[in-house]
This record gives structure tokens, C-alpha cells and sequence, in this order.
């Protein structure tokens, strides 16, 4: 715009003078003034046509809070948003992506989804709250922490770990130790002394406790397994051989030594039944393999038994006694032995012969003799006591003869 008046415009129409303005003008209230440095102040201007901005000249301070309202925008392009902060709510209508395909995170209303290619790996369902992770989800990076499903596990477990180390206790689930069924695992980690660890697993019908060797997998010590069918208390060696072991059942009860956990029997052996109790030595088969202690309803047994050779007394219910087995011919047993045996070969014609009992007895041995020859004798014992005994015969011997004999101590 050129200023005709001479007083206001020079001879090129400029603004010679410092300004013009209203009577009125005061700076930020009232009137107007148009300055010759370009500058200028109205009130209430009604431009027709376009305005040119310089850039960057249009700030927060001339725009009134609530002037931009959502019917003056139509568009905002994601590119032009930059860092900052926004202190209102946005209502999302699709979502937000990091990218279209390989591996990203989106936000929508669905909830939160992470993907690594075509997999997902995250999902976050907001209708319903169902979180589903593949992956590690880790509570701490270092000292007393979970992991959930760590990466290398061979199967999804569960990983406590103490505050320094790399040791971890642990939970799972096997389908292996039944098939068809999951059994859930409780492991601890090893031992400072790296010699043992610890297992408990929960299967259908069945609960085991088992103390086991540095490696996890092999036992180490103490057992107990509680079964539907059965309870069974045992130990086991580092080479899972040999140890005692309780057996209970509805109708048996067993403890003695077991070679393995199928309780195989390696040394002693008591079991209880509802019909008997049997204590004995056992062979690895479960059989006789000394002495042994029965008795049922009727009868009681004591003695020794391998395989087909056996001895014993027998204790019945129709108050009889009966012996299985052999005597010893003429064995000293010490001073205290309650039966003496024995054969004695006589002198050729004699009527009388004597014997001793070795040791010398701790009581009065009382003997019953016999005499054998060709012909018929009557015969006496004429003297004994805790050293020997002396028998006389009528008539004298037809020859050699013999005297068979047995004794006991009173």
C-alpha cells in the first residue's frame, strides 16, 4: 500500500513518518497503528482473501485455548508428530503398529499383540484379560527372581532362583513318567556340597518324595511314595541297588532290605498278612535263604532254610512238636549246649564203656543210650554227670559194639 499524503508518504509512497495510528491507539487495548517498520496493530480485522505467514511465527500464545477444534482438522499425519507430551485421553479407533509384517507390536482395541514374522508370540485380550506369551517372562534380571518358561528348557517350567548363583528350584509338568498323563514335578536345585538334590511329583493316584544324586535324575537317599494301592517308605543308594524299605497294603505289610524299588529282596524280610507273619532271610528271588520265624492260625515255625535244605521246629495247634532236619553225632558245643549226640564204638567183649562230653557242662547232662549189637542187651547208666557217662550192658558184648545215645542238661 503507497501513502499519497504528502505528510504521511514521500515521494515513493512510503511511510515517512515513524507511524500513523487511531486517537484511540493504546498499545494492547484499543485503536490501531501502522508503523514503518512493518509492524502493526488492529482490533477486530476482517481479511478478505489469503494471509501470508511467515513460518514459525504462529505460536501457542496468539491461538486461544479451544480455538483448533476437531472440525478444523481433517488429517494428522503420523510423520508430523514428534516427541512430547500429551496430558489428554485419546480414544483409539484401529490401532497403532510398529510395522505392517515381520517382527512388531500393535495396539488396538483388541488389546496388545507382539508377532515375530507370521508367529505371535503376544497377545493381551482386552474383552477379556487372557494374556498368552511365548517366551520368557522374567521378574528380575539378577538375585532372588522368576523365570517363567525360560528359553532352553526342554519343557515349560517354572524357575525360582536363590539370591546369588545360578542354582533354581523348579516346577513342571512331564507326560512321560505315565503316558497319557500329566505329572507335575516340584525339583529343588543341588546341594553346596553338589551331591544331592530333591524331587516331589504329583501324578493321578500316586504322590513320590524322592531325595536324588547331583545330576537330578538318579536316587540318592530317601523315598516315599503314596499310591492308591499302596504306601511304600525306602532307600536307595547312589546306584539305585540297594536300601530298607517299609511296604504297606490294604493286606500286607513288608519291611526288611530291598536291591531295588520293585522290593527285591536282599537281606531280612518281615511281612504281615492277614492270614500269617514271616520273618526270614531272603534271596534276591524272595526266597529262603536262612533262618526264618512263621506262624499262622495253627502253626509255628522256627529254624533254617536255603533252597531245598532246611531245619526247624514245628509248634502246631493239636499241641504237637515237631523237628525237621538232623542231630550232630558227637559235636561239643560249648558249655551251655542244651542237647548232646552221639555214637560211641565199645570195646570188643565189654560189659561197660564210657564217653566224655569234651567241654565240661554248666549242669547235670542226663543220658538215654542204646546199645547196638547182634544180640540183645539189657543196659544201665552207672554214672554221669557234667563231664561224660559210664553204661554197663548184660550180657558183655558179642564183639564190638556200640552205644547210640542222646543227652540233656538240667
Amino acid at each position: 500500500m503507497a501513502f499519497s499524503n504528502p505528510i504521511v508518504g514521500g515521494s515513493g509512497g512510503e511511510l515517512v513518518r515513524a507511524s500513523i495510528k487511531s486517537p484511540d491507539y493504546v498499545p494492547g487495548v484499543s485503536g490501531w497503528t501502522i508503523n514503518r517498520d512493518g509492524s502493526a496493530e488492529f482490533r477486530n480485522v476482517t481479511v478478505q482473501g489469503t494471509i501470508i505467514l511467515t513460518p514459525g511465527q504462529v505460536t501457542n500464545t496468539e491461538i486461544a485455548d479451544g480455538a483448533v477444534t476437531d472440525s478444523k482438522i481433517t488429517d494428522v499425519e503420523v510423520g508430523k508428530v514428534t516427541e512430547g507430551t500429551t496430558a489428554h485421553d485419546w480414544t483409539l479407533g484401529s490401532r497403532i503398529k510398529t510395522a505392517d509384517t515381520g517382527t512388531r507390536v500393535e495396539i488396538s482395541n483388541e488389546g496388545f499383540k507382539a508377532f515375530a514374522g507370521s508367529e505371535q508370540t503376544v497377545d493381551i485380550s482386552a474383552a477379556t484379560g487372557s494374556v498368552t506369551i511365548q517366551g520368557e517372562l522374567v521378574s528380575g534380571s539378577s538375585g532372588l527372581r522368576v523365570i517363567v518358561n525360560p528359553s532352553g528348557s526342554v519343557v515349560p517350567e517354572v524357575r525360582w532362583y536363590p539370591n546369588t548363583g545360578s542354582n533354581y528350584s523348579l516346577i513342571y509338568s512331564s507326560g512321560t513318567d505315565f503316558p497319557g498323563e500329566a505329572t507335575m514335578h516340584f525339583t529343588s536345585g543341588i546341594n553346596q556340597a553338589n551331591t544331592a538334590s530333591a524331587d516331589m511329583f504329583v501324578a493321578a493316584g500316586i504322590i513320590r518324595l524322592n531325595i536324588l544324586d547331583e545330576t537330578g535324575t538318579a536316587t540318592n537317599g530317601g523315598a516315599l511314595d503314596v499310591a492308591e494301592s499302596y504306601v511304600l517308605l525306602s532307600f536307595d543308594d547312589s546306584a539305585g541297588v540297594e536300601g530298607g524299605f517299609l511296604y504297606l497294603l490294604s493286606n500286607r505289610v513288608q519291611l526288611g532290605v530291598s536291591g531295588n524299588d520293585s522290593l527285591q529282596s536282599k537281606g531280612g524280610m518281615l511281612r504281615v498278612e492277614n492270614s500269617f507273619i514271616r520273618l526270614r532271610m531272603e534271596t534276591s528271588s524272595n526266597t529262603n535263604n536262612g533262618g526264618f520265624l512263621y506262624q499262622d492260625g495253627s502253626v509255628c515255625q522256627i529254624g533254617w532254610q536255603q533252597g531245598s535244605n532246611f531245619t526247624h521246629f514245628e509248634f502246631d495247634s493239636s499241641r504237637f512238636t515237631d523237628h525237621y532236619g538232623q542231630w550232630r553225632d558227637f559235636v561239643d558245643n560249648g558249655n551251655n549246649q542244651g542237647i548232646f549226640t552221639g555214637t560211641v564204638v565199645m570195646t570188643s567183649g565189654a560189659s561197660s564203656g564210657s564217653w566224655s562230653f569234651g567241654t565240661t557242662k554248666l549242669g547235670q547232662m542226663i543220658p538215654i543210650p542204646v546199645a547196638r549189637d547182634n544180640v540183645a542187651h539189657g543196659i544201665a547208666v552207672t554214672a554221669s554227670d557234667a563231664s561224660g557217662a559210664t553204661v554197663a550192658i548184660d550180657p558183655a558184648g558179642s564183639g564190638a559194639w556200640s552205644v547210640y545215645f542222646w543227652c540233656y542238661q538240667i
